[in-house]
């Protein structure tokens, strides 16, 4: 009875060991184990995010002359302002006019030195497909009284647009208008 107990328990062991180099390994030893690095994901493609700041300018003019009001100038001061807010907001993953630390685009203006008169801040932020993310930003501005105003009033002359994307696709706008002192 030992004897036999003792060949079972061999034949097991023999068979696991079999199991193991036959179904153990799905690669072979000689070719190299691949390393994953991991890479953030991006539902659009960076050359339509890079395009989105003309592409916004462009819709907003286009809503404003189409109702008989003048385009807006774009302001290059103004956009580094705003790609500031969109930049920082894409990074610490927050949507609002003011950022977890106080800053506002105001604010920030103000410490730079640009001069208005006028000024105000539209937000938006979408995942869509790039090649719907300015229409579906501009749509729901427009749907949004205080953001339609901004975007149609009489008393911006100059406007600075920004745009980033966070890691998981989502892109951030930040459109800031600004008129004369």
């Amino acid at each position: 009875m030992k004897q036999a107990a003792f060949v079972f328990a061999v034949g097991i062991v023999f068979l696991f060991s079999l199991a193991d180099n036959l179904c153990g390994s799905t690669v072979p030893p000689s070719l190299p184990t691949p390393t994953l690095s991991p890479t953030p994901l991006s539902l659009c493609p960076a050359d339509a995010v890079s395009d989105a700041p003309t592409d916004l300018f462009s819709a907003i003019n286009a809503e404003r002359t189409a109702r008989g009001l003048p385009a807006l100038a774009w302001d290059a001061d103004v956009a580094s302002v705003a790609q500031e807010r969109s930049d920082d907001m894409a990074a610490l993953g927050y949507f609002s006019h003011t950022s977890p630390t106080g800053e506002t685009a105001f604010s920030l203006m103000d410490a730079r030195g640009i001069p208005y008169g006028w000024a105000g801040e539209n937000l938006a932020r979408n995942n869509y497909p790039a090649d719907q993310q300015v229409a579906v930003a501009i749509q729901d501005l427009m749907a949004s009284a205080p953001h339609c105003d901004n975007l149609l009033s009489a008393n911006y002359t100059y406007l600075g647009v920004g745009v980033a994307q966070d890691g998981a696709g989502m892109v951030y706008y930040t459109m800031i208008f600004i008129g004369p002192p």
